[in-house]
């Protein structure tokens, strides 16, 4: 994992600790992968489970214990044959951490 992440997975876990709407916490994708690992330019990819996934889609607030967001991009894919939205807020921090945060329901 860059270095750079290292604060912000820290940060997370106190957070999640925290939180109560928050069930479980996933990081994934290339800063965590062995092979093919990710380098500067990479995000990290976070999955939350949350009660309320919206809380957490529709206001930027929660993010502040991660420092001051640059840019919010909320793209969500419909999953029909499941009956589910995969919802992803992209982050951008002024310290140029990129991070995707995958929210879903806990129950599913």
């Amino acid at each position: 994992m860059h270095p750079k992440y290292n604060e912000t997975i820290n940060k997370l876990r106190m957070w999640s600790q925290n939180e109560k709407s928050i069930q479980g916490v996933i990081i994934l994708g290339s800063q965590v992968r062995d092979e093919f690992e990710g380098d500067a330019w990479s995000d990290l990819d976070v999955l939350l489970l949350a009660d309320t996934p919206s809380d957490f889609m529709q206001s930027d607030k929660w993010l502040d214990f991660l420092g001051e967001v640059v840019c919010a991009v909320i793209e969500e894919t419909p999953l029909d044959w499941i009956n589910m939205t995969w919802s992803v807020k992209r982050i951008l921090f002024t310290d140029n951490r990129a991070v995707d945060f995958s929210i879903l329901p806990s129950d599913r």
